[in-house]
């Protein structure tokens, strides 16, 4: 039985990890909305899953913030829903990144304040040296880097902007 339960316990944590910022608050998706339409380039990248890289760039036509919905059952979340050449599906804003610059791709979490787990925030899609240079964590505290794990935790809570130093 002790076994069975470690079993459950394992699968029940790995199911957590799966649909981390799918359904949001009615305000997450609202910034999320905005991100996407503005930006239209996405890539998909589930560390949890077991993936090993991101997915290709995919240029969307639309995206949609609707209410969240299982088996006809509607409840009081946000989902949005992604539509590219007919076909349109509800994606997890943990695993989603948008173009935010040339040749960079941020969580689309991480950047409308929805907590998730296992995402890194960034990815570069060039094989250049340029790191990206500093951010700002919730507390306003400036990091020079976010190569390590510790800076990337940091901002994982935080808001876009800095917070004022007094």
């Amino acid at each position: 039985m002790k076994n069975v339960l470690v079993i459950l316990s394992i699968f029940i944590g790995h199911i957590a990890f799966a649909d981390q910022c799918q359904w949001t608050s009615g305000a997450d998706s609202a910034s999320a909305l905005q991100l996407i339409n503005l930006h239209k380039e996405v890539m998909y990248f589930c560390q949890n899953c077991g993936d090993n890289k991101p997915s290709y760039i995919s240029e969307i036509d639309s995206a949609t913030n609707t209410q969240a919905e299982m088996s006809g059952k509607k409840f009081p979340f946000r989902t949005i829903k992604l539509s590219k050449g007919g076909s349109t599906d509800e994606v997890d804003l943990a695993y989603l990144y948008v173009r935010t610059g040339s040749d960079i791709f941020a969580n689309v979490a991480h950047l409308v304040g929805c907590p998730s787990s296992g995402a890194i925030t960034f990815i570069q899609t060039t094989n250049t040296n340029k790191k990206i240079q500093h951010f700002y964590d919730a507390t306003g505290e400036r990091h020079d880097t976010a190569t390590t794990t510790a800076a990337v935790e940091a901002i994982f809570g935080g808001k876009r902007k800095p917070a004022s130093k007094k």
